[in-house]
């Protein structure tokens, strides 16, 4: 028996036994759709990234460590910037938003950071008063040598004298009896230089400021991250409320509240996504659908032609999940693309079978039909399989995603198609037939007929659109910000610009951490990298830098800067300043006994800082923000700004060998490194797409000459999509840089 022979009894055999096929075929779907349910959608654009590449995997370290998305910034200002709202009218909305925010419910917020009352202050002078002596460095040391002079100590009473005269307050004249010689306001700086905010911030009122005046700013911690795709929605509404609220409370028109966060992002992906794939596969069904009913001479060939793709996107997704779990869902809604792929196999036969007349044999004609087409079938089934494979090999985690939910798809759509549809077609052989509208086996060979009269023609045409596009390969442009595959609504991208403007010196600088096995080690390198950085300041590469080496010395360092502080506090030393204190008081009628406590703490305030202590909560959120302690190491975080980007290439040569695990996250480097990633790749999976192609159809058709005629179309067809997207000015992304795989399959 010769093999089609074998295969023609193979194909009989399958419709004698349909209701088992059925059976088995019913029993497959519900598997599947019970699988299905398992599934866990990623819908985070991050999750994109290639992880194995070494500066991607520092930029998504840093991001999963430090968290900066799920920072949370809130920008009250004016609705129309040529008729500002006065500044009461932006404290009355932003104290009832902040009061809004602070009554989150189930953990959504953990924190707020807005107003800094005088309670507040209190106690980040207490902090700085109890650890002066940890934080006494050599440089503070030869400060307070020339504060001590008989000269500097009165004119300083002079203006604390006058500040009170001003302003009576309680509090004032509680911190000029602990500190009237302004000890603390080293610290101060130190503190400011290592905030969340700054730059173009100020405090005024108690109230963080923009620099012009014109806008209040709001600082959140969410409670939860903004990969939290089951909370977002819950997150946004909230926020959304919140300024509904706060603004209907606050009764002040003109005033506009802007607001930003990576779970607005998150959660206008998803519902896009969501959007998108519902669209997409209805109008793919619809227009599949249309085009069937115009073709073949009966109506439930439309339905018919549809359930290999169905059948396939159920069967993906219920195998997926054994081997993908938590699949991303932006590559999943790319591949429902494949529904006009998945169809073809279901289309070919159906096409064929309309043309058999019905009759008492239908059901051998039908498996003659098979006989004849599953040959090429499986061959057209290959090539796609073996294009969407080569997807496997890609540096993306998406496109990995994409490349097995597409060969489980395709693949399931293909024996759906061979091995079920053809004895569905039994049972509607006596349905009645209609002439088609579109009589494609009349108009064809009709236009078969015309191109082959009209070669010169023809292939002059075929030329200049080769040129065309060949003109436009120029203008094919890389897109490497991720970003802009956010689905933002126009609404979010407003507030992203009032943020970016208001918050545009901080957001910009370039977060560099460094790395120890504990909390100790990873100080101490922090302190190293602060003298570094202030090396390559010196040598014009660094700008500014702001970080934590100043508020949190290492173990060592406040072991020395305490011994220094016990040694320049001598008796000696305590004694000439009370005299001083004295003869500086008499003349400027303040009592000297005010001074004593202060005098008598100068040798007792030796406290130790520990950065893990539970404090002030200003502290904690610099902590959060400046460290990330893991299980296995931790991370201390400075923000720099490089003079450019040459600058700042010359200075990572620099700091990295001598600080091993450094990480560095800057934008405009990193999207610089996509672009050249994305072109590798599209490089990479084109050859590979290509190679396998060819290897595949050279050793079925064992014909140089009929291999070459059949990869000719995909040649002209790669050429003539590229010079289109130039033409376009449609830039190729992470996503659709696979576009030359669905070529090629």
């Amino acid at each position: 028996m010769t093999p089609t022979e074998r295969l023609l009894r193979f194909h009989r055999l399958l419709l004698r036994r349909r209701y088992r096929v059925w059976t088995l075929t019913l029993a497959l779907v519900a598997f599947c759709a019970w699988s299905a349910r398992g599934l866990v959608w990623r819908e985070n654009i991050v999750d994109l990234l290639p992880s194995r590449d070494p500066l991607v995997s520092e930029h998504l370290e840093w991001m999963e460590r430090f968290r900066p998305l799920d920072r949370m910034f809130f920008v009250a200002g004016p609705e129309d910037p040529a008729n500002p709202p006065d500044f009461d009218q932006l404290v009355a909305v932003t104290d009832a938003l902040a009061e809004e925010l602070r009554e989150a419910p189930d953990g959504l917020i953990e924190d707020v950071t807005y107003r800094f009352d005088p309670g507040q202050a209190r106690g980040v002078l207490e902090f700085a008063r109890n650890h002066r002596a940890a934080l006494f460095t050599e440089a503070r040391e030869r400060e307070m040598e020339t504060s001590l002079a008989p000269e500097s100590i009165e004119a300083g009473l002079r203006q604390w004298r006058r500040i009170l005269t001003e302003m009576p307050a309680p509090y004032l004249a509680d911190i000029f009896r602990r500190d009237p010689l302004g000890m603390d306001r080293a610290f101060l700086v130190n503190l400011r230089a290592s905030q969340a905010f700054g730059g173009p911030v100020r405090v005024e009122k108690g109230r963080l400021v923009s620099r012009d005046g014109r806008n209040i700013l709001i600082l959140a911690r969410p409670g939860i991250p903004s990969t939290d795709s089951r909370r977002a929605g819950e997150m946004v509404d909230f926020v959304e409320s919140a300024i509904e609220k706060a603004e209907e409370k606050a009764g002040c028109d003109g005033v506009e509240v802007a607001w930003l966060a990576g779970h607005r992002f998150g959660l206008e992906n998803s519902r896009q996504i969501k959007r998108d794939l519902k669209m997409t596969v209805t109008l793919s069904a619809i227009g599949i659908a249309i085009l069937a009913l115009l073709a073949f001479s009966k109506f439930v060939y439309a339905a018919l032609a549809l359930l290999p793709a169905v059948f396939g996107a159920v069967f993906a997704m219920g195998l997926v999940r054994w081997f993908e779990p938590d699949i991303s869902a932006i590559a999943i809604g790319c591949g429902s693309m494949l529904v006009g792929i998945a169809v073809d196999y279901g289309i070919h036969i159906l096409f064929h079978a309309d043309q058999e007349e019905d009759s008492a044999e239908r059901a051998e004609r039908i498996a003659r039909v098979l006989n004849r087409l599953t040959r090429p079938l499986l061959l057209g089934a290959g090539t796609t399989l073996a294009a969407f494979l080569v997807l496997r090999l890609s540096i993306l985690p998406g496109n990995r995603d994409l490349a097995l939910f597409a060969v489980l798809g395709i693949g399931g759509a293909a024996a759906f198609a061979l091995l079920v549809l053809p004895s569905l077609l039994t049972l509607f052989g006596g349905k009645s037939r209609r002439r088609p509208v579109l009589d494609l086996t009349r108009a064809y060979p009709a236009f078969v007929s015309w191109t082959a009269q009209r070669r010169k023609l023809l292939a002059g045409l075929i030329l200049i659109l080769t040129l065309l596009a060949l003109a436009g390969l120029p203008r094919v442009r890389l897109e490497g910000d991720y970003q802009k595959l956010n689905a933002a609504s126009p609404e979010t991208r407003h507030d992203w610009d009032k943020v970016l403007e208001t918050f545009g010196d901080t957001l910009e600088t370039t977060p560099v951490a460094v790395r120890g096995q504990d909390l100790s080690q990873a100080l101490a390198r922090n302190a190293e990298l602060a003298a570094a950085l202030e090396i390559l300041k010196q040598e014009g590469l660094v700008q500014s830098f702001n970080g934590i080496a100043a508020l949190f010395p290492t173990s060592g360092q406040q072991t020395a800067n305490i011994d220094r502080w016990l040694a320049f506090w001598s008796e000696d030393r305590v004694r000439a300043l009370r005299e001083n204190l004295r003869a500086a008081s008499a003349d400027l009628q303040i009592k000297p006994q005010v001074f004593e406590p202060f005098l008598d703490a100068l040798r007792t305030e030796t406290e130790r800082i520990d950065p893990t202590a539970p404090g002030n909560p200003l502290f904690s959120e610099i902590r959060d923000i400046h460290m990330s302690i893991g299980p296995h190491d931790t991370l201390v975080l400075t923000n720099v700004r490089f003079e450019n980007k040459k600058a700042y290439a010359r200075s990572l040569e620099r700091l990295r060998p001598d600080f091993p695990g450094l990480i560095s996250a800057d934008g405009e480097t990193f999207m610089e490194h996509l672009v050249a990633m994305i072109y590798r790749e599209l490089e990479r999976m084109g050859l590979f797409a290509m190679g396998a192609v060819v290897v595949l159809l050279l050793v079925t058709m064992r014909s140089l000459r009929r291999g070459g005629i059949l990869l000719l179309p995909l040649l002209f067809s790669a050429i003539w999509t590229f010079g289109i997207l130039g033409w376009l000015e449609i830039r190729i992304n992470m996503m659709n840089s696979i576009v030359v795989i669905f070529i090629f399959g």
